[in-house]
């Protein structure tokens, strides 16, 4: 397992970025990484931007091969919430006429291969998994 400890700001999205994608290909690379960017991009944009409110906190990026996935656990000890429960949002609709929020997650939700959220500790954890191209290292 590999992982970073960044401030969770919104000008560090790209230093996030490169360790989950410089990891996943040490791991032998994943079937769809543009898709995994698109996660990575929208989970640290959602924990720096609302995970801690009015105060300063820390994003943990674990990265692992388990079981044919490269997982990828993100760790904040910011306001509990379980984005998994947020419901999708009218995609139907023009988008002038939609709410604003919720289709980051729901891009989240309909690109990775295994999605899980669990509040243990007074951390929030999201782990994805996203297909490895060739199994395990």
């Amino acid at each position: 397992m590999k992982e970073v400890v960044l401030p969770a700001k919104t000008d560090r999205l790209y230093q996030a970025l490169d360790f989950v994608t410089e990891t996943a290909r040490e791991y032998g690379g994943v079937k769809e990484p543009e898709k995994l960017e698109l996660i990575a991009e929208e989970v640290f944009v959602n924990i720096a931007s609302y995970a801690y409110k009015e105060s300063q906190g820390s994003v943990r990026i674990e990265c692992s091969a388990e079981a044919g996935l490269f997982v990828v656990r993100f760790k904040d000890c910011g306001e509990p919430y379980n984005p998994l429960l947020r419901p999708a949002p009218d995609i139907t609709s023009p988008a002038e006429e939609r709410p604003v929020g919720g289709l980051g997650i729901y891009l989240v939700k309909e690109n990775a291969d295994q999605i899980d959220y669990a509040y243990i500790d007074g951390e929030n954890i999201l782990t994805v998994g996203m297909n490895l191209r060739g199994g395990t290292k």
